[in-house]
């Protein structure tokens, strides 16, 4: 009888032991949702979709345009995931995490390379040069027609010592479809969009022949 009792109490404190640690649980699980729920985070849209095992086999038919999202002012793709450069700060505590969110900038450029090429003075107006060759053949036929990529690569000179013309037409017409034409030194307020095998494409993941048209008003 005395062994029964023992058994019964034993029972009744690790019952006792279990209800106050899952207790325990619980209130941390509170405090750390209470925490969370305070911090006035906003979550910016980034570009996801820009690891290379997303972009499709060469056979694949390109992606359709992704809105909503930045792209490099360079080379005209989808940025990576994570756009951000944190500004240097101090935290006082775990619930200053709404101030790494507030105190960061988007990036511009998707990689060092790219932001060279956009401050290298010696392809500024090369730059402007394929740009206004993309408008030339868009204005001269404009009943849908699509000013491919590589038939304006062939009319702009690329500057000596520089290198890969068919990537830079290919840049500048992403850079026409993502930011429009004033943005590349142009005055036309039409937008453009970019067409493989008569269908609308993200410039970012197109591959082969492409190019770019205006958008149907």
């Amino acid at each position: 009888m005395v062994k029964s009792v023992a058994n019964r109490l034993l029972g009744d404190l690790h019952s006792i032991i279990g209800r106050y640690y899952m207790r325990l649980a619980q209130a941390k699980i509170l405090r750390t949702y209470s925490i969370i729920a305070r911090q006035p985070i906003s979550i910016s849209p980034v570009r996801t979709m820009s690891s290379k095992s997303k972009r499709g086999g060469k056979n694949d038919a390109p992606s359709a345009p992704i809105p909503g999202n930045s792209y490099c002012l360079s080379c005209g793709r989808l940025m990576p995931s994570g756009n951000c450069t944190p500004h240097p700060t101090s935290y006082d505590n775990a619930n200053d995490l709404a101030n790494q969110t507030e105190n960061t900038t988007p990036r511009k450029y998707c990689s060092a390379s790219c932001k060279s090429r956009a401050k290298d003075p010696s392809l500024k107006d090369y730059h402007l040069q394929l740009s206004k060759a993309f408008h030339t053949r868009l204005t001269s036929n404009p009943d849908r027609h699509v000013a491919i990529c590589s038939e304006v690569e062939t009319e702009v000179p690329i500057p000596e010592g520089k290198q890969d013309a068919r990537e830079e037409a290919r840049r500048a017409a992403r850079r026409l479809v993502n930011f429009g034409f004033r943005s590349q030194g142009v005055e036309e307020d039409r937008e453009v969009e970019a067409v493989q095998d008569g269908k609308v494409v993200e410039t970012s993941f197109a591959k082969g022949e492409w190019g770019i048209r205006w958008v149907r008003g």
